[in-house]
């Protein structure tokens, strides 16, 4: 796990993690929206994304610059590198609305 946040009134999580699928695949940044406690488990439920190709910066364990903020107990936004490659993004889950920004300055998470 890269990140986790909990949303204001702490009844659900934004979980960034890193998945590694082994050496001819690229390592995929996943974003996974849970009620508070919930652990991951499978893929990200909201977005998923690599560097396609190195083409997007790499963080220091390999996949790409994400960043979660809760607006509100209700609203996620997870910016990302414009440059990457994305295969999932999912505008609702659970209840939460998931808003979006693709730009160049996304600040790398340690």
């Amino acid at each position: 796990m890269v990140q986790d946040v909990l949303a204001p009134g702490g009844r659900h999580h934004a979980v960034v993690l890193l998945r590694d699928c082994g050496a001819t695949t690229d390592v995929s940044t996943q974003v996974s929206v849970l009620p508070a406690g919930r652990a991951v488990s499978g893929g990200g439920n909201v977005f998923v994304t690599d560097t396609d190709h190195g083409r997007a910066p790499r963080v220091l364990d390999g996949g790409t610059a994400v960043t979660v903020r809760w607006v509100s107990p209700q609203q996620l936004e997870i910016a990302y590198d414009l440059r990457a490659r994305t295969f999932r993004i999912e505008h609702q889950v659970g209840g939460i609305t998931v808003a979006y920004r693709a730009d160049s300055t996304v600040a790398v998470v340690p």
